[in-house]
């Protein structure tokens, strides 16, 4: 056997186990942004403009744009500038709802850490219909949070959860 027939041979195994790796890193890529197709759908906001004259708290947006809902919400009213941090912790400054369905809702919070020169907006922790667990902080910055976490680890808050009542605008 000389040379040119051992090439002859051995480039089309090489040539298929050069397209099965390939095959393997897209599927692995595909399945990736499936899992945060969802999560790239989950957004929250100031929403000042819904409030009425008689509301008595800060007007937070939750929106959810997928086709299914997320579930064990929390979210806060977070400040910008507070670099280290990107969201609040803690039963005190979290509201959480137990789900958020499709659609554009609005809740009231109590928020008393407005002061001057400060930016604010709020941030959002949930769990996707895949069982992963999601941040998008004050900054629209998405953090997929590791395998064991929920959110009680992630953003400190008790279960049950208060009762926290949401309004659907759109």
């Amino acid at each position: 056997m000389n040379c040119i027939d051992y090439f002859t041979g051995a480039l089309p195994a090489l040539g298929t186990i050069i397209a099965l790796i390939e095959l393997a890193h897209q599927m692995k890529n595909e399945r990736r942004a499936r899992n945060e197709e969802q999560a790239k759908k989950i957004a929250t906001w100031l929403g000042d403009e819904w409030a009425d004259e008689n509301s008595c708290g800060d007007t937070v947006v939750l929106f959810n744009g997928s086709d299914c809902p997320v579930y064990e919400v929390a979210f806060s009213i977070d400040d910008l500038e507070d670099a280290p941090k990107s969201f609040r912790k803690g039963d005190e400054a979290c509201s959480c709802i137990e789900f958020l369905p499709p659609g554009k809702y609005i809740v009231e919070v109590e928020f008393l850490g407005r002061g001057m020169c400060r930016k604010f907006n709020s941030s959002v922790s949930f769990r996707d219909h895949c069982g992963t667990y999601w941040t998008r902080d004050a900054r629209g910055i998405l953090i997929k949070h590791k395998k064991k976490a929920n959110i009680e680890s992630i953003r400190e808050v008790s279960f049950p959860y208060s009762s926290t009542l949401i309004r659907r605008i759109e």
